[in-house]
Parts: C-alpha cells; sequence; structure tokens
C-alpha cells in the first residue's frame, strides 16, 4: 500500500471538504415509474433527529425523505429519544450519523455513543417484534457515536475513513463485476427494471457482519481504514486498517423484524457542495451514482417486506386460490369468489391494489400469470386479485349485460357494490386503487360500471366489448366529469364464424365509443383505446398487459 498517497488523499479531500459545506440538491429527480403506494398512504417512515444527527429530514437527508414520499411512504421527522411506545408510531426507522452530546464538536477520539442502555434496549425489542431498522454511520466520528446500537445486532464499525489506497477523491465503485456488490434481495429488486450493477459511495465508513447477514456492498484488497484520533487530522502514521472482505451494506433478518446497516449517508441522498473549484455533486445525483436512488429504494421495500425475496433466492409466487361462497340478496343466490394474495402478503402488514377479474372460471389463471409476468419485469406492483366467476353461460347474460342487451346488470352491480367489495375490504387489506378488468360481455359490464357507477373503481379495462347497446346512454353520461379515473377499451379483429352483420355492429359500437370520447373530452379521464390484431378470444392477453400498464403507470 502506499500509505503516503492514501493520507495525501485523504488531506486533499479534507480540504477540499472544508470550503464545501453541502446543501441538500432539492432539484434532483429520481423518475419512479410505478410507486409502491399512493401518495400518503404508504408506511410511516421516522428519520430520527433527536441524536443531534448530521443528516435529517429537514436537512441533509431531506432528498431521502422526498424520493421516498413520491413512492408513497409517509415520511416524519423523529423528536423523541426511543421508548417502547415511540417506536410503535413507526413502521421504518432510519438513524443517519448520530452524535452523542458529548461530541458534538471537535471530534476527537474515543467517540461515545449517543444511545442510552433503555434505547438499545427497547429498539432492540422493537426489530425482534417485527420492527424495521435504517442505521447509518459514516466516517468517524459516526461509527463510534452508533456503536452500542450496532453491537446489539452483531455490527461491528470500523471508527475511520474508508479509503482506496488510489484515491484523491470520491467515490468508490461497488459493482458486479468485481464482486464488490453482491446478487441479494436488494440489488436484485421485485423486477428487472430495479436490478443494481453499480453503486459509488464517498468515503464512509467499514464494519463487520454478523452471522447470517446478506452482504450488500464489501471492500476489496484496495481499501483501508484511516482511524486518526482527530476527525480529518491524517498524517504519515496515521493507523490503517485493511478492508478486504469488511463491508459498507448488509441486511439481516433479525427475529420477526429486519434491519439494514450502510456505513456511508452521502451516497443515500444528493447534495451540492461549493468548493474554489466550483459546486460538485455528492451523493445519487452524481453522474457515476446513477442507481444509487434505486438502491434507497429497494433498501426500503425490503425492510417493508414488499421485495418477496430472501438471500437472493426468488420466492415463486405460484398461483394459490382462496375460493370464498358469499350469500347474496341481490342475486338470491350463492356465489363463489376467487381471492390471490401477493407473495409479500404475509410479510408486510401494507394495503395493496385490488384488481377485480370477471370471467373468473376460465380469466383467473390467465391473469394472474400476466400479473406475475409484468411484475418481476415492468415493474407492475403486487396486487390481490379477485375473481368472480359465473355460474353457468345464461347466468354470465344475465349478470354481466345491461336491460339494454336484455340482461339484469344493475342486479350484479349492487352485489359488487354492496356485498363483495365490503367484504373483501373487511377482511383483505386492500387499498384505496381498484381496477375493474372483463373481455367481451364482461367488457360491456366494465364500461358499464364506468359509466354509471364511476366511483367504484379508478381504473377500467374493457377488453373488445359489444357496446351497440350502451349507445344511449354514452351521449348521457360521457358528459360528466371523471375526476382521477382510467379507462383503456381495445377492439380485435373479432374472428371468423360469425355473421358479418354482428361483426359490423360489434365493431361499429366500439368506434362509436371511441368517437364520443373523443368528441366530450369528459374532464379527468384518462383513456386510451387500441386496435389488438388478433381474434375475439386471443385479444384479451393483449389487451390486459396493455391495460393494466396503462392503468397503473
Amino acid at each position: 500500500m502506499n500509505r503516503t498517497l492514501l493520507v495525501a488523499g485523504c488531506i486533499c479531500y479534507s480540504a477540499f471538504s472544508l470550503f464545501a459545506q453541502p446543501q441538500s440538491d432539492l432539484a434532483y429527480h429520481y423518475p419512479i415509474h410505478f410507486s409502491s403506494y399512493e401518495k400518503g398512504e404508504g408506511p410511516v417512515i421516522v428519520i430520527d433527529g433527536a441524536h443531534n444527527n448530521y443528516h435529517t429530514y429537514e436537512g441533509g437527508f431531506r432528498p431521502f425523505a422526498l424520493l421516498l414520499e413520491e413512492d408513497g411512504y409517509r415520511v416524519q421527522s423523529g423528536k423523541e429519544k426511543f421508548s417502547n411506545d415511540y417506536l410503535k408510531q413507526c413502521n421504518i426507522l432510519v438513524i443517519a450519523n448520530p452524535l452523542s452530546e458529548d461530541d458534538t464538536h471537535g471530534w476527537i477520539k474515543p467517540n461515545p455513543p449517543a444511545f442510552s442502555s433503555d434505547e438499545v434496549a427497547a429498539l432492540k425489542s422493537w426489530v425482534s417484534e417485527g420492527g424495521s431498522l435504517l442505521l447509518i454511520a459514516d466516517h468517524m466520528p459516526f461509527p463510534g457515536a452508533a456503536s452500542n446500537i450496532a453491537e446489539a445486532f452483531g455490527f461491528h464499525f470500523s471508527n475511520g475513513f474508508a479509503m482506496a489506497d488510489q484515491q484523491q477523491f470520491p467515490p468508490s465503485n461497488f459493482d458486479r463485476s468485481s464482486g464488490t456488490l453482491h446478487e441479494n434481495a436488494i440489488t436484485e429488486g421485485s423486477s428487472a427494471d430495479e436490478r443494481i450493477d453499480h453503486i459509488a459511495s464517498f468515503t464512509g465508513s467499514a464494519f463487520q457482519s454478523p452471522e447470517g447477514a446478506m452482504p450488500i456492498l464489501s471492500f476489496g484488497k484496495d481499501h483501508r481504514s484511516l482511524e486518526p484520533d482527530t476527525a480529518w487530522r491524517f498524517h504519515p502514521d496515521t493507523p490503517a486498517v485493511p478492508l478486504e472482505g469488511w463491508q459498507q451494506g448488509a441486511a439481516l433478518n433479525f427475529g420477526k423484524g429486519r434491519i439494514v446497516v450502510y456505513g456511508e449517508a452521502a451516497m443515500l441522498t444528493a447534495q451540492i457542495a461549493q468548493s474554489r473549484q466550483g459546486p460538485f455533486k455528492i451523493g445519487f445525483n452524481h453522474p457515476q451514482a446513477d442507481q444509487n436512488a434505486q438502491l434507497v429504494l429497494n433498501t426500503i421495500h425490503w425492510l417493508d417486506h414488499a421485495i418477496s425475496l430472501q438471500a437472493g433466492k426468488k420466492t415463486k409466487s405460484l398461483l394459490s386460490v382462496e375460493q370464498i361462497s358469499l350469500p347474496s340478496e341481490f342475486l338470491e343466490e350463492w356465489r363463489e369468489l376467487y381471492v390471490h394474495l401477493p407473495a409479500s402478503y404475509d410479510t408486510t402488514s401494507r394495503d395493496y391494489p385490488l384488481l377485480v377479474v370477471l370471467d373468473a372460471d376460465y380469466r383467473f389463471s390467465v391473469t394472474f400469470g400476466i400479473i406475475d409476468y409484468m411484475s418481476y419485469w415492468q415493474g407492475l406492483p403486487e396486487m390481490i386479485l379477485l375473481g368472480i366467476p359465473n355460474i353457468d353461460r345464461e347466468g354470465r347474460r344475465q349478470n354481466l349485460l345491461p336491460t339494454a342487451y336484455g340482461g339484469e346488470a344493475d342486479q350484479f352491480l349492487l352485489f359488487l357494490r354492496e356485498e363483495v367489495l365490503p367484504y373483501i375490504e373487511e377482511h383483505y387489506r386492500v387499498s384505496s386503487q381498484r381496477v375493474l378488468i372483463g373481455h367481451s360481455h364482461a367488457g360491456v359490464f366494465t364500461a358499464y360500471t364506468l359509466l354509471t357507477q364511476p366511483d367504484l373503481f379508478q381504473g377500467y379495462i374493457a377488453a373488445d366489448p359489444s357496446l351497440e347497446g350502451l349507445i344511449p346512454l354514452e351521449k348521457e353520461q360521457l358528459a360528466k366529469s371523471y375526476p382521477g379515473k382510467k379507462l383503456y377499451i381495445s377492439s380485435s379483429d373479432v374472428g371468423s364464424g360469425l355473421a358479418p352483420e354482428i361483426v359490423r355492429s360489434h365493431l361499429d359500437g366500439i368506434r362509436g365509443f371511441q368517437e364520443y370520447l373523443e368528441q366530450m373530452s369528459p374532464r379527468g379521464l384518462a383513456w386510451k383505446f387500441s386496435h389488438i390484431a388478433d381474434d375475439h378470444g386471443n385479444a384479451y392477453m393483449q389487451s390486459a398487459s396493455e391495460g393494466l400498464r396503462f392503468v397503473f403507470k
């Protein structure tokens, strides 16, 4: 190791930093295509601010908080010391760079812990019972301040500055090709879009993990931890600890709860510092840190039990169905329901979107397959599937078609609104985001529901429906407002075997509906029309895929 160069690099970086007190980069925006929750409806994340923290909700971790708020989480500032009652108020606790009251200036060793023994005991018990903790301790003196919490969970910090041998300025880079970024639950994410291949960090510290921990970021042979007596005061004799095999990121299942530890804070937020050379970026706004924001999201999703992975092994989301028999006063019969819960349902407390699948006797499994595939490759959120199968062919026509077609769709709507949805909401954790999908006759019912009961769902997917019987209703209802609603509607080539007049009437009905949408432009309604170049039956698969992508984007 070239100790002189390493120490000189640290001195250089220290001097650079003195002219560059970072400020939060509130202009930086990382795009989230599919948020985990509707805005303000997710679990509570508390960012500790009661322990002289260098990074807080209002300060350096504001971009961190904004990112998670955009993902639907409720992020709050922590103002109290830890106690059993206080910790019950949050789902995920974030501690970033705490400091002891005796160590807020000077940063001279020893650096005492920032937490009392009672706080450590309360925190350990809370995690063991199901709480989730994100502990972040940057370079000296923060590892010393966080030491008693880290040790309580089996993590041991080196209270120094993690730097590469030949490094004069950050960042340090971790990637899959070098083996310093590990394949696991957090770096894989829940879809291909969430996969992480490289991460940049900005100095920080290193730690050793307990048995059973899942490494995220590990140092190679080229890194040392410089450990001066006073922060940022280096000399040729400053002790240097080899860091090969040490971590800067790791995760651990602890009892019923989870903990993630990082040895660097700046990489998890976005800041701008000023220097004599001009402004420079620190964090996930840095050009080399383009996947760091996704690391934040994946970390929180894992702590939220929203990533259905364990130690890098994907949990197969096999189709398992709960069958429910529900008596209906409106239909005067018992009806069967199918319910499929997402893979992460039993390991999290969050609410899930609800997709109601009509014609479930032959469309439920194919819809599940589409969602399972899209949730992995295209970032579609996990959701609860509710299927309503038909009793027989004639019952299908009677339930799904309105009076204009000779059916009794209004009674089926009452069954859905007054009996089915209340039952599901009482027995399952469903969010306010509800989507209805139907094909052919069920597509007619989907469009009819939008026109007559628009508040029942937020999204409507009508695949190749025969809409000619709804024309009078369309003229009346499409003049109204549909705030926050989305409609996807498709047509097909219909196929052979049908009389020409039936095919013509079917296509004219869809075109007429599309024309009314274009002419009236209903206020608040986002809609999309698509023609599927396939026959009537096969049009469902592509319609479901396109429709789900549209209503959940």
